[in-house]
C-alpha cells in the first residue's frame, strides 16, 4: 500500500541564483510504498504519533532486510536525531542503501548531503550525480537543484542551456523556485533569448505559487514600472503585502 508521510526535513537543498537568495525547504512529503508487512504499518503509526524511538526500533529489521522505504526513514531519523542520537554519517549509509534501489527521495537527500557536506566531505560532483538520478525520475526539487548547478558550474560544466532545461521541467511541476529561476534566465538572456515578457510571466507564476521573493519583485515592478508594466501603486502594495505575509508564515 502507499502511505504519505509528512516529516520535518533537515534539508535545505536549493541555492537559487544570487537574485533569488536562499529558499529553504522546511517540510518534505515522502510517498512510501510498503509491502504487506504489518511491522511497517506499526512504523507509520508510531511516526504519526511522534513515537520516534519506537519507530526507530521497528525499522531495524525491514531496513536490514532491504526495504528501501524503511531504509529511507531510518536515514531521516538519524539525520534529524529523532529516536536516536543525530548521526549524519549513518543517515548517508541508509540513504545510500535506499538510493541504489531507486528510491527518489533518498537520491535527492544524498544530493543535499554531498552538496552541503553534511556527514561527509563536500563533493559537488557526487551531489550532481544523485540529483540527476532523482531529477530523471521527475523529482522537481532535484530538477531545480540540477539547474542551479548547471547555471553556476557547480559539480558540472557551466551550461546555461542545460540549466534552462532542468528549470523548465521543475517549473512545469509548479516548483516556485524553478519558475523564479527561469524568470531570471529570461530576464538576463542566459540560455535563452532575452525576453522581459517571458521573464515577467515566470515571476508571476512563482509569486502566485507563494514565493515571497517573486512577490516582492512583482511589487517593485508595479511600483517602478519595470518590464514595461504601467505603474500601479495599488497592485504594488498588494504584492508587497503578500511578500511580507509569506515571510512570516
Amino acid at each position: 500500500m502507499t502511505r504519505k508521510l509528512l516529516f520535518l526535513s533537515h534539508l535545505t537543498g536549493r541555492r537559487p541564483t544570487a537574485a533569488a537568495g536562499i529558499i529553504a525547504i522546511s517540510l518534505a512529503l515522502c510517498n512510501l510504498v510498503w509491502g504487506a508487512d504489518s511491522r511497517l504499518d506499526e512504523v507509520f503509526a508510531a511516526l504519526e504519533q511522534q513515537h520516534f524511538s519506537k519507530a526507530f526500533e521497528l525499522l531495524q529489521k525491514p531496513a536490514h532486510d532491504g526495504d528501501p522505504s524503511a531504509q529511507l526513514l531510518l536515514g531521516v531519523l538519524y539525520a534529524e536525531g529523532r529516536g536516536v542520537a543525530k548521526d549524519a554519517t549513518q543517515a548517508i549509509v541508509w540513504y545510500q542503501r535506499a538510493a541504489i534501489q531507486g528510491n527518489v527521495t533518498a537520491q535527492f537527500n544524498l544530493g543535499v548531503m554531498y552538496g552541503k557536506g553534511i556527514g561527509t566531505k563536500k563533493n559537488p560532483e557526487v551531489a550532481a550525480k544523485w540529483y540527476r538520478l532523482a531529477a530523471e525520475q521527475g523529482n522537481a526539487e532535484a530538477q531545480n537543484n540540477l539547474g542551479i548547478m548547471y547555471a553556476n558550474g557547480i559539480g558540472v560544466a557551466h551550461d546555461t542551456h542545460q540549466a534552462v532545461e532542468w528549470y523548465r521541467k521543475a517549473a512545469a511541476q509548479k516548483h516556485a523556485g524553478a519558475q523564479f529561476n527561469l524568470g531570471v534566465m529570461y530576464m538576463k538572456g542566459e540560455g535563452v533569448a532575452q525576453d522581459d515578457i517571458y521573464a515577467l510571466n515566470y515571476f508571476r507564476m512563482s509569486a502566485e505559487n507563494g514565493n515571497p521573493i517573486a512577490q516582492k519583485l512583482l511589487g517593485d515592478a508595479y511600483e517602478k514600472g519595470w518590464f514595461g508594466l504601467p505603474r500601479d501603486p495599488a497592485t504594488a502594495k498588494m504584492w508587497h503585502h503578500r511578500a511580507s505575509s509569506s515571510h512570516h508564515q
